[in-house]
């Protein structure tokens, strides 16, 4: 049989999330296998399970730092890519649930989903991204923190609901430290 079996082929009924195949995966190959490629400037990146493991499980302490809680909602706002992904893998294992939204919508199209949805976080690709929402900042009070992850043209931004994605991966470093085990546990814990 070939080696190199895809992931789908190899996981079993115990897989039934997305992060609990990303924890089997990461504890079975590590760094030995390519888990994603992305391409920039023309140079494909690889990332192993490790890496992949090493980005979701970093969100996912920032997010708990921030106060997410299981069933709360995320707004995920960008073009679909590894952030997002990673994003969105460390919402799961924390109980959160995902609600991806198209960049190419304007803020008044934006702004009936957040009313309905009423996430308590949004994560968000750039500065574009961020203005939509700020424009419509007064519509949206569910919304406790916009986590944006490309940092261009945002530095001197000072809206207190804005953080950057690095800013809340290095607040979530001390609950990493202070719960070891934490991210295991709760990706455990989830169901499909």
């Amino acid at each position: 049989m070939n080696e190199k079996r895809t992931t789908t082929q190899q996981a079993t009924g115990a897989d039934d999330t997305l992060p609990k195949l990303l924890l089997r995966n990461y504890r079975l190959w590590g760094n030995t296998r390519v888990a994603l490629r992305k391409k920039r400037r023309g140079i494909w990146e690889e990332y192993t399970w490790e890496n992949c493991y090493q980005q979701v499980k970093s969100i996912f302490h920032g997010m708990i730092g921030l106060g997410l809680e299981p069933g709360d909602k995320v707004v995920i706002l960008g073009d679909s890519g590894l952030t997002w992904f990673w994003g969105e893998l460390a919402v799961q294992a924390a109980g959160g649930r995902v609600i991806g939204i198209s960049p190419a919508l304007s803020p008044s199209e934006i702004k009936p989903l957040f009313q309905h949805a009423q996430p308590r976080f949004a994560l968000v690709r750039d500065q574009e991204q961020v203005d939509k929402l700020l424009e419509i900042e007064k519509d949206i009070p569910s919304v406790k923190k916009i986590i944006y992850w490309n940092e261009k043209g945002l530095r001197h931004y000072t809206n207190p609901l804005l953080m950057s994605l690095a800013n809340m991966v290095k607040a979530g470093e001390d609950i990493q430290k202070s719960r070891a085990g934490s991210f295991e546990e709760k990706v455990a814990q989830a169901s499909a």
